[in-house]
């Protein structure tokens, strides 16, 4: 069988290698955004005979089965998980720890894939090639991903485990977040409209008769609000806009009520997703410190969504809001509807491409939300955006060099307002400079992305 091997040497002793790689989370965390993986239960620990199930897109509309075991399972030396039904004739992932250096501060982390196609060797000569290619890059994305939460590990505060009650885990952003807290020890209570196969760590909530149950959960220490419909979901009607409002606001009096008035356990930290996109848009950048434009749709919402969290407030609970930017992923978002049309070359700038392009990767997202709930410095408002900033006409360019295709036609202010209505002004046309001011100032926040070359790259697997 073909056979490839990926060694990475890491300046952390092998124990944090194997404690990562062991704990809840870890899979979520290796996942390639560009495909789309989706588990179909909760991830299970590594241990000899347990089963993991999930499926990856592979074309719109077409998603490929596979389920491995996981064997020779020990936290000292490393694991492999077998493909037992998939697209693989054969596929075995060696997992290796060896330690460098006298006093175990040094680590090794070896990764040997054997695998083989079905109808090889035919297959081999058609997909061969590109089969290794992608294979090179997904590990090429993990091992960049390892490096980074372990160094990452050390810059963080010392906090007991925490219960974290999350609301929008599904989401893009919620995904991620919920490995993070996982990863580190935390532990995660999920906030959904359904639990159909009563998982132990999912609540349900009814939006539309007001009831949230959380009765049955042990006591809770901090929540994280990313609920909210869409602002990208559709023209903005009067009925939608009354959606995206009440979807954030009532649902954030729905925790207020359950967590303060009818819970005994004190909360202690509280944290909600926001927008940047609250600014006056007159091209000057903006930081915290300045004022709401609530004459603007978004700016409305923003101030009643941040304003919602008041009782949290009131009840001495340290708050935060993530005011976030386009956050870039290829699993949704911007940047998901974006690439069909950039690949295909006929992709360009929007207006006169002037505009500020506000982003921030989903990597610093999900670190921002996690820093949030478990570093009492974090209050208030922040402006999560990456330090330095584009335009949409550098956003457009730099997109089409990392996919190698031109970026020749822009789209017109007419065409887009005569599409999206309102949301093309205030989304997609207008020029809002946002600032990560207090990340910067306030707190040093190592971004992991503060570029966008890099961050876009890493996304895409486009090293």
């Amino acid at each position: 069988m073909p056979r490839i091997n990926f060694s990475q040497n890491l300046q952390h002793p092998t124990k944090d290698l194997a404690d990562w790689h062991f704990s809840a989370g870890a899979f979520q965390r290796l996942c390639p955004p560009w495909m789309d993986v989706k588990l179909k239960s909760s991830e299970p620990s590594i241990v000899d005979g347990n089963q993991v199930s999930f499926t990856i897109k592979q074309t719109p509309g077409i998603r490929i089965q596979w389920t491995a075991e996981y064997q020779h399972c020990d936290p000292d030396s490393g694991f492999t998980d077998v493909q037992v039904a998939g697209p693989f004739k054969e596929w075995r992932h060696r997992h290796s720890f060896t330690h460098r250096g006298e006093n175990d501060e040094l680590c090794k982390l070896e990764d040997v894939i054997e695998y083989a196609l079905p109808f090889s060797p035919l297959s081999d000569l058609i997909a061969g090639r590109f089969i290794k290619a992608d294979i090179s890059r997904t590990f090429a994305y993990r091992h960049q991903i390892l490096a980074a939460d372990l160094d990452r590990r050390v810059t963080l505060p010392n906090v007991a485990p925490k219960h974290v009650l999350v609301t929008g885990a599904s989401g893009l952003v919620g995904k991620q977040l919920c490995a993070m807290l996982t990863l580190h020890g935390h532990r995660v209570t999920k906030v959904s409209r359904s639990n159909p196969k009563n998982r132990k760590d999912i609540v349900t909530w009814n939006t539309r008769t007001d009831e949230l149950d959380l009765s049955m959960t042990d006591p809770i220490d901090a929540v994280i609000h990313l609920a909210g419909a869409s602002v990208a979901g559709g023209r903005w009607t009067k009925s939608r806009r009354k959606t995206m409002l009440h979807s954030r606001v009532a649902t954030a009096r729905l925790l207020a009520r359950e967590l303060l008035e009818r819970n005994n356990h004190p909360i202690k930290a509280c944290v909600f997703a926001s927008g940047v996109s609250c600014y006056t848009p007159d091209g000057i950048e903006k930081s915290e410190h300045d004022p709401i434009d609530t004459s603007t749709v978004l700016g409305d919402i923003v101030d009643a969504w941040e304003k919602s969290a008041d009782p949290f407030r009131a009840h001495g609970v340290r708050t935060a809001h993530i005011r976030l930017g386009a956050v870039l992923t290829p699993a949704g978002g911007a940047l998901q509807k974006l690439l069909p049309i950039m690949k295909s070359g006929l992709g360009g700038h929007v207006g006169n491409g002037r505009q500020a392009f506000p982003w921030i990767s989903i990597d610093d997202t999900a670190d921002l939300f996690f820093r949030a709930t478990i570093d009492d410095r974090y209050h208030g408002p922040y402006n999560a955006v990456a330090p330095y900033q584009v335009d949409n006409a550098e956003f457009t360019a730099t997109l089409a060099k990392v996919l190698k295709r031109p970026a020749l036609f822009p789209v017109p202010k007419f065409a887009l307002r005569a599409a999206f209505g309102k949301m093309a002004d205030e989304v997609l046309i207008q020029d809002m400079v946002p600032i990560p001011h207090r990340l910067s100032a306030e707190l040093n926040y190592p971004f992991r992305f503060p570029k966008l070359e890099p961050a876009l790259r890493h996304l895409l697997g486009r090293a």
